[in-house]
């Protein structure tokens, strides 16, 4: 019998812990709601998320059809899609921002640099 009752000791403790975490997390969740705090998603593509068709419906005010071109052009689930296009919806500065970016790297930059320098032997070795 003392099996048994250190077994449901332990289920009763492990639910308590879980319900907590359910709290907590939910309490979290509502203050960064209330507070208008939107998390970056772990997975947001870009340059998706300036698409023309995208950027149409989110300046129409239909974040259903943005979700639905998203998740076409990027293959997301519907979550990860709603997620990424409320993060934009949050934080428009960010769409463009990434769009204007260069499309190299600091390793493209230094040959670019070397290039127009005249020293045209170097980057080829390098």
């Amino acid at each position: 019998m003392a099996g048994l009752e250190l077994v449901l000791i332990f289920v009763g403790v492990v639910a308590a812990f879980l319900a907590l975490n359910y709290f907590l997390v939910t309490k979290q969740e509502r203050e960064e709601a209330r507070l208008g705090i939107v998390r970056q998603p772990p997975e947001i593509d870009w340059s998706a998320l300036s698409d023309e068709r995208i950027q149409d419906a989110l300046d129409k005010g239909n974040k259903i059809e943005a979700i639905k071109v998203y998740r076409e052009l990027t293959g997301l689930g519907l979550k990860e899609a709603k997620d990424a296009i409320e993060y934009a919806q949050a934080n428009p500065e960010l769409v463009g921002e990434k769009k204007k970016r260069a499309a190299y790297d600091t390793m493209d930059a230094v040959i670019c640099d070397m290039i127009q320098e005249g020293r045209i032997d170097e980057p080829i070795e390098f």
